[in-house]
């Protein structure tokens, strides 16, 4: 943490965010409060450590998300939300977070469910026995004639739009969908976005 801060501290001329996860914080509550100080005193203000994404995505242009005191990705706020390379990044930030469900490769094809899945990275991911996931934001999902056949289990209004909450094969699928676009009652089916699906490999996105 120390030589974070003097990473941080070094001339920043943007305002950097710097977003722990709760374990983590818990730990520097109980006696590692210091390093947390010096951090945002070296850098004179301009770095910020921070538990609440929506403060640290507010205030930086710059954010470092760190998880059990390591940093996973860092980055503009548009850059961890489109594009996390980790899928902690990616549940961690948004809200829903990124839906993160298993899959596995066929053909240079993903597949989950049983059903394929268009990702952007797919055909860079060979598997080689690590655990494979797919990566896709509430907000790149929809409603769709075809695709992942699910199951509507709960919808919640969120003013704007309405949080739809999905499962298939054991999996939860969380969607934004407009308050004026009628949802299914039981039976749906979803189609992810191809530019903003990814695959994770042991976690990290595949490149």
């Amino acid at each position: 943490m120390l030589a974070l801060a003097r990473h941080l501290g070094a001339g920043a001329d943007h305002p950097i965010g710097v977003v722990v996860d709760a374990h983590f914080a818990e730990d520097v509550a109980q006696g590692k409060a210091g390093t947390v100080r010096v951090i945002a005193d070296r850098s004179r203000d301009r770095a910020r450590v921070a538990i609440d994404q929506t403060e640290a995505l507010t205030f930086a242009d710059q954010v470092l998300v760190m998880n059990e005191g390591t940093v996973v990705q860092a980055g503009t706020p548009v850059e961890l939300f489109e594009r996390p390379r980790h899928t902690f990044v990616g549940h961690f930030i948004g809200s829903p977070g990124m839906n993160v469900l298993p899959c596995e490769m066929q053909g240079g094809v993903a597949r989950f469910a049983g059903h394929p899945v268009a990702a952007a990275n797919a055909s860079k991911a060979k598997g080689n026995g690590k655990r494979l996931q797919l990566g896709v934001r509430p907000e790149f999902v929809s409603l769709a004639r075809d695709g992942v056949p699910v199951d509507i289990v709960k919808v919640l209004d969120a003013g704007r739009y309405r949080i739809v909450e999905a499962r298939a094969n054991g999996s939860t699928i969380k969607m934004l969908v407009r308050e004026s676009e009628p949802v299914p009652e039981a039976k749906a089916h979803l189609r992810f976005d191809p530019a903003h699906t990814q695959v994770y490999e042991d976690g990290w996105m595949v490149t």
